[in-house]
């Protein structure tokens, strides 16, 4: 990708954005190299630069975005408005300005409860919307895969569907009212029956005469023609419908600044039926016959993503739904809503019957699995929506690529039409993975390729052409519900070339200087046409040019797609919290994937003019990383642990720039942290002085370091009775099981209640318990991307933990962010995985519930937070913790929060306290102040640190509570 831009488009850009400035814009503004590479890409195949970013606040910032660009000083310029940034087929993309509603255009308002409708700016995402729905029983019913991200702006200029069409219809049937802003700056609102006069007329002239001719040529399906629905702009009684043409229409005719929704009562009960078949082809001829139950959903996977599934975290979902024994090839998941209990199941009992004539008259059925409360569906749609994440996982040069990925067929045609596409694709060596909306007939189909080859770049336009010709051939359409993007180029073959020269002619009417999205769906008169789909630059021929030598390391940057899922707001998810506090793109896990690719590739070329321009935007979204490691989990699809290249990336820059004071200080730390403890009567009153604060906060650029806690963890030991050794001192006095307590850099020396604790609670539960001897264990040396040196660390502490594992010790870690490292990191540095195994306690006592006594009853009900790393990485530890309480007769709930926002050194350092304290408002200040009423624990050591330094409270670790239960147990049992 070209980092560069000509000098005289640099100074055009460059006069725009000043005149911009000057003329009042109220927004961000964002031309610098790191935030154009970001915008480069969507999730689609195709890469182009933009040359600059504006972020509007409000309706009138667009008004006045677009009157600057309407005068002849600025007639150059073209606008991609953009939305969350996912579509599949580089809507979004261009190499002009980009306007992004995203970040500041969020606000909802003008909800009527009685008429069902609400007031939305583009920039409100999906579930946001419903979100705020709820409690009033209602929702906005059209659904997309990407519901934690999609905007409804972009929903509108997709059309969008997915899950549940065939009863709700796309988004299109839910726009009650637009605000738009016109290419020439004008503000206007439109409505099915009103808009402004002189557009009225003009687009009654272009439509009225072409009436018999649209009817005819716009296929007749669910999905229908998307991209301008001539169709429906000019209505049975002659009434011009604007919002028909605008919705669909990619961001080519105008600006959305408002949308007024119709919105609908939540159904009172949904059930799923998931039906499991021993062939793709059985399942999709068994469809016909189960659309006669009228279920509101029927979605389909293949034996490609099941195989993944069983490898997957949605293993024990799938064992749940088919057992272990059974092996289907394809899955239905079916869905019914209904009023009452007793119409979910007088529909399920027509499903059935259904079910019955399908195996009757088509072979292959293996089992059905019902799912009628609340938490069982979600899940179950929660392993649907993971397809295309789970495709993606793959580990090959060859991913799955989204360019033919939407196409629809009638339902009854499905079976064949797949049948014969696949024969084809498996004839050119090429496979897929699918998944879709079986009930409508659309299907998502990725081709497995390997995009940094010219070769497989090439069949995009020829496994385009087939699945074009065969959609055609088979009474559907090629574009089903992604939108069109670069795909245009086959509309003259559907609808012939009058009605596309009637859509040129809106586009001319709308849009005469093509500023507004050019060379998606039409072009006005003049502009020549709009480019073949395989025109565009891609991304692969960018990676292509990466050197095989640098991706040592950095390889997990090739592999995300740009899908998104970092860019979700939930509260209760743990990516992506710096996207989260800032909403800049370059601080999220996609963000900074690019970034690190487009690093690679300058480097690669011997680039140093584009390097001097991106390094300082890359270094600082890596330096507002947090590394807690939630892209390394589940939340990520493809797992693309920023940390791990954050840590690398900045070995490099720093071999050429001279590292922070605070750097080399904490360089050390791990290793001062028992002489800070012997010195600890000394260094406490001396570093909680305010004026050595100061200091430190003005020199160091840090503050509120944990004090050290002196030898309580040492003198704690000696009253147990437990020792302190070397790994070869262990192994010479285990007289049986034991117990390895490993120790990290912070728990023992900042807070050594907890420590022990943990040696106490085990020692009472019966198990010989030894502390190895305190190594330091790298991680500060990670985060702070001395690679050598964290090396060095790891295979030293690596020796200790061998000799251990191998005499049969059991080893348990004090912190989870730690000891997660010698299961994440460790692997990765020492070049091989592990043969040992630091568990946390959750995991290590769900192994060992024998050990504890019985109880009677539960009396008391607590609250856990589980620290970032945790909840990312091992998620079943919430499970275990909850069995844990369970066994010592306490209650235990999830806090499903996102970061604190201390995440080890972020939170202590003094340019990060903004996003920091922003964080913990957002997720945790409540509960935390709260405690009083739900006795909140906390297991993170940062969390806890974090929680006393911003409300006054430190929440207790679950160790200790359940040590003090264990006493009281005992206690009772003794009298």
């Amino acid at each position: 990708m070209s980092t560069q831009t000509s000098v005289s488009g640099l100074q055009a850009v460059g006069a725009y954005l000043a005149a911009l400035r000057s003329a009042g814009f109220s927004g961000d503004i964002a031309d610098d190299q790191a935030s154009r590479v970001v915008y480069a890409t969507d999730n689609s195949i195709y890469q182009l630069m933009p040359q600059a970013i504006i972020y509007p606040a409000s309706a009138a910032d667009i008004a006045l975005a677009m009157r600057v660009a309407h005068s002849d000083r600025h007639s150059g310029l073209s606008f991609q408005p953009r939305g969350g940034g996912t579509s599949c087929n580089g809507q979004s993309l261009g190499h002009g300005i980009v306007i992004d509603c995203s970040r500041r255009m969020r606000q909802i308002s003008d909800f009527d409860p009685v008429a069902r409708t609400i007031r939305v700016q583009p920039g409100v995402i999906r579930d946001q919307l419903n979100d705020y729905l709820r409690p009033h029983g209602l929702f906005f019913p059209p659904h997309v895969s990407t519901t934690n991200r999609a905007t409804i702006g972009g929903m509108v200029s997709n059309d969008s569907s997915g899950k549940g069409s065939r009863i709700y219809g796309k988004t299109s049937a839910w726009v009650e009212r637009l605000g738009l802003v016109l290419a020439d700056g004008r503000e206007i609102e439109v409505s099915a029956t009103d808009c402004p006069q002189d557009l009225r007329r003009s687009v009654w002239d272009i439509l009225h005469p072409h009436r018999a001719g649209i009817r005819q040529a716009f296929p007749k399906l669910n999905r229908g023609f998307t991209g301008y629905d001539l169709l429906n702009a000019l209505n049975d009684q002659g009434v011009v419908d604007l919002p028909s043409l605008i919705c669909g229409s990619e961001g080519t005719l105008a600006v959305i600044t408002t949308i007024t929704c119709r919105v609908e009562p939540i159904p009172a009960h949904t059930a799923v039926v998931a039906v499991g078949y021993d062939s793709l082809d059985a399942a999709l001829r068994a469809v016909p016959f189960l659309l006669e139950s009228e279920p509101s959903a029927i979605e389909f996977i293949d034996d490609k993503i099941l195989t993944l599934v069983r490898s997957s975290d949605y293993r024990d979902m799938a064992n749940r739904l088919w057992g272990k024994g059974a092996d289907p090839q394809a899955l239905h998941f079916v869905e019914f809503q209904g009023d009452s209990r007793q119409q979910i199941a007088e529909r399920l009992s027509r499903f059935h019957d259904a079910l019955s004539s399908a195996g009757a008259n088509h072979a292959g059925f293996l089992i059905a699995t019902e799912a009628r409360e609340a938490a069982e569906v979600d899940a179950i749609w929660s392993l649907r929506k993971a397809c295309q994440g789970l495709l993606l996982k793959q580990q090959t040069r060859r991913r799955a690529q989204p360019f033919v990925e939407d196409f629809v067929v009638p339902p009854e045609a499905l079976a064949d039409f797949i049948d014969e596409l696949q024969r084809d694709l498996r004839q050119d060596g090429v496979d897929v993975g699918m998944f879709g909306h079986a009930d409508v007939g659309v299907v998502h189909m990725r081709p497995l390729l390997d995009m940094t080859r010219p070769e497989d770049r090439a069949r995009i336009r020829t496994i385009s052409d087939r699945v074009f010709e065969l959609t055609r051939r088979h009474g559907g359409l090629f574009w089903g519900e992604h939108g069109k993007g670069f795909r245009g180029e086959y509309s003259a073959e559907v609808i012939g070339p009058n009605l596309v020269g009637v859509m040129d002619a809106i586009k001319t009417l709308f849009d005469p200087m093509n500023r507004l999205n050019p060379g998606k769906i039409a072009s006005p008169a003049g502009h020549g046409p709009i480019p073949a789909l395989d025109a565009p630059p891609m991304r692969g021929a960018s990676d292509g040019a990466i050197r095989s030598d640098l991706l040592s390391g950095f390889d997990r940057a090739m592999h995300c797609n740009g899908n998104g899922n970092c860019f979700g707001l939930d509260r209760a998810a743990v990516l992506c919290p710096s996207y989260r506090a800032t909403m800049d793109r370059r601080f999220s896990p996609k963000g900074r994937a690019e970034l690190l690719r487009e690093w690679l590739r300058l480097r690669s070329a011997g680039d140093q003019v584009g390097l001097r321009q991106l390094v300082p935007g890359l270094k600082e979204s890596m330096d507002q990383c947090l590394s807690c490691k939630a892209c390394a989990g589940g939340g990520c699809p493809v797992r693309v642990d920023i940390p791990a290249m954050r840590s690398g990336f900045l070995e490099w820059y720093h071999e050429s720039h001279p590292r922070p004071v605070s750097h080399r200080l904490l360089r050390h730390i791990e290793t001062a942290a028992p002489i800070m403890a012997k010195l600890a009567p000394v260094l406490r009153p001396v570093m909680g002085n305010p004026l050595v604060q100061g200091t430190m906060s003005r020199v160091l650029k840090l503050c509120d370091l944990p004090l050290p806690h002196g030898r309580a963890f040492q003198r704690g030991l000696q009253r147990l009775g437990i020792k302190v050794l070397g790994a070869e001192q262990i192994i010479s006095r285990m007289t049986g099981p034991s117990v390895v307590i490993v120790q990290d850099p912070f728990v023992p020396f900042y807070d050594a209640q907890v420590a022990l604790d943990h040696a106490e609670l085990l020692q009472r539960m019966g198990q010989q318990v030894f502390v190895l001897a305190y190594r330091p264990s790298g991680k500060v040396l990670h985060v702070s991307g001395y690679v050598q040196a964290f090396r060095k660390t790891a295979e030293r502490m690596a020796q200790d933990l061998d000799a251990l594992a191998g005499a049969g010790a059991e080893l348990i870690g004090l912190d989870p962010a730690t000891t997660l490292m010698f299961r994440d990191e460790y692997p990765h540095v020492l070049g091989s995985q592990p043969k040992w195994l630091v568990t946390t306690f959750p995991e290590w006592i769900e192994r060992r519930a024998g050990c504890l006594p019985p109880v009677d009853h539960i009396n008391r009900e607590y609250s856990l937070a589980l620290h970032c790393t945790e909840r990312a990485l091992t998620p079943e530890s919430a499970e275990g913790w909850k069995v844990a309480f369970g066994k010592f007769g306490l209650e235990l709930r999830i806090q499903d929060r996102g970061c604190c926002g201390m995440a080890g050194l972020f939170g202590h350092e003094t340019r990060n306290q903004e996003v920091s304290s922003g964080l913990y408002d957002r997720n945790w200040r409540e509960i935390v102040e709260e405690s009083g009423k739900n006795s909140l624990l906390a297991t993170g050591f940062s969390c806890r640190c974090q929680a006393e330094r911003l409300s006054g409270a430190r929440p207790h670790h679950p160790v200790t509570v359940l040590l003090r239960a264990f006493e009281s147990q005992q206690a009772s049992a003794n009298l």
